[in-house]
């Protein structure tokens, strides 16, 4: 017990004072443009951008003190164990021994656990969309997509999560000391086949796809996607504007399934040339294999994921410590929910790796457009998006997958 609750005051008072770090660079810079942003940036965009990054940075502290709060009830103050019990009295049908593992007390367990920290989380997702985002000038949705979203978002979890969760509890409960490498292998052909289906089937659930209508401008990608030698199913126009007015550009799909998609916020506010780079730097990624890269290293991370989480499972004393059963139920549990405590130094490496690409996504940019064309386009965007021009280095460290736009602007400068 010690050694978790150890962990879990080390972890949250370091996130806690990477919070406090970004807030005072934040303030510090609230009313300086960097030098070379002042054609794009004007003292009411700054204004705004502090407004807005003391604003999230509120909502996350309190983000932040309540998933500490539900970690410490789920584990060591009984919460886990809890709701084992209730479910007994509830649910006497549920036994140890049902003929399917979907019937069986550690599956209803982690169900409920999970559903609990989903509901939680709402009141949460409702204040960022109808309070901050909407303070700002960002939000679009309304309260029947919101409410819509969420519901559908529940459904999709559950029609590819429950037969998910059931196969890895049989594997725990059945294929012996070594279940978690057959789990990992059925997760990364899941992850696979998510990967696959997410443009033509999940994405089209909650945004509809055009394909792009502007001649002249499918005329400029068309020739840079043939000048790159990228080859996709099409380039589409989501209709992000439904929910919130930040613009962004995204590949999706996998293999003869890519497709290129632009927000339709993001064309309303780039010129095509300025279009054309940011297309170039996204390219960039396909062609410097950055998204090849990326993947392998998330299945690597998975990997070690479900070593570690195998090694655990043969740690009875581990469990019983904290005053836990090792059932499968639980030990699942208890892994998923606390092993960031463990593995949040992977994430600034991660992180580094990311924003390396980033850097390397934009020198090929260049090769097929122009330094000032990419500037401004990433200059728009910033100010569009309210982001944060100057954060604090070691926050971005730990949670920054792209450098800043004023580090990116010098890097495309130099």
């Amino acid at each position: 017990m010690g050694i978790f609750l150890g962990l879990w005051a080390l972890y949250y008072a370091l996130q806690w004072l990477l919070l406090l770090r970004q807030q005072r660079a934040i303030t510090a810079n609230g009313t300086q443009i960097p030098v070379g942003f002042e054609d794009v940036y004007a003292a009411d965009d700054q204004a705004k951008a502090t407004a807005y990054g003391l604003a999230k940075l509120k909502l996350a502290r309190v983000e932040l003190l309540l998933e500490a709060a539900l970690l410490a009830w789920w584990i060591p103050l009984g919460g886990i164990a809890s709701v084992q019990h209730a479910l007994a009295a509830t649910l006497p049908a549920l036994s140890s021994t049902a003929p399917s593992v979907f019937l069986s007390p550690d599956f209803a367990l982690v169900v409920v656990v999970f559903a609990v920290g989903a509901v939680v989380e709402w009141p949460l997702a409702a204040y960022r969309t109808f309070d901050v985002e909407a303070r700002f000038g960002f939000n679009q949705s309304t309260w029947g997509l919101f409410l819509k979203d969420q519901l559908l978002g529940l459904a999709l979890s559950a029609v590819l999560g429950v037969p998910l969760l059931g196969f890895v509890l049989f594997a725990m409960s059945s294929l012996g000391t070594h279940w978690w490498w057959v789990a990992y292998a059925v997760f990364v052909a899941f992850s696979l086949g998510i990967t696959v289906l997410y443009p033509t089937v999940i994405a089209p659930l909650f945004n509809q796809f055009k394909p792009l209508d502007d001649e002249a401008l499918k005329t400029t990608i068309d020739a840079l996607l043939a000048e790159v030698g990228f080859e996709s199913k099409g380039v589409f126009v989501m209709d992000g504007s439904r929910r919130s007015t930040h613009g962004n550009a995204y590949f999706t799909g996998f293999g003869r399934h890519k497709r290129i998609v632009f927000f339709d916020t993001l064309l309303e506010r780039l010129t095509p040339t300025e279009i054309r780079a940011v297309l170039a730097h996204e390219l960039g990624h396909f062609k410097l294999n950055h998204i090849k890269s990326q993947w392998v290293l998330r299945v690597f991370t998975l990997g070690v994921g479900f070593w570690v989480l195998g090694q655990l499972s043969l740690q009875a004393w581990v469990f019983q410590s904290l005053g836990l059963t090792t059932s499968p139920g639980v030990v699942l549990l208890t892994c998923v929910l606390a092993l960031h405590l463990i593995s949040w130094p992977i994430q600034p490496l991660q992180n580094a790796f990311s924003r390396r690409h980033e850097y390397q996504a934009d020198a090929f940019a260049v090769g097929y457009s122009s330094t000032d064309h990419l500037a401004s386009a990433l200059k728009k965007l910033v100010r569009d998006n309210a982001s944060c021009l100057v954060p604090d280095r070691w926050y971005a460290r730990f949670f920054a997958s792209h450098p800043s736009v004023v580090e990116r602007v010098h890097a495309l400068n130099s």
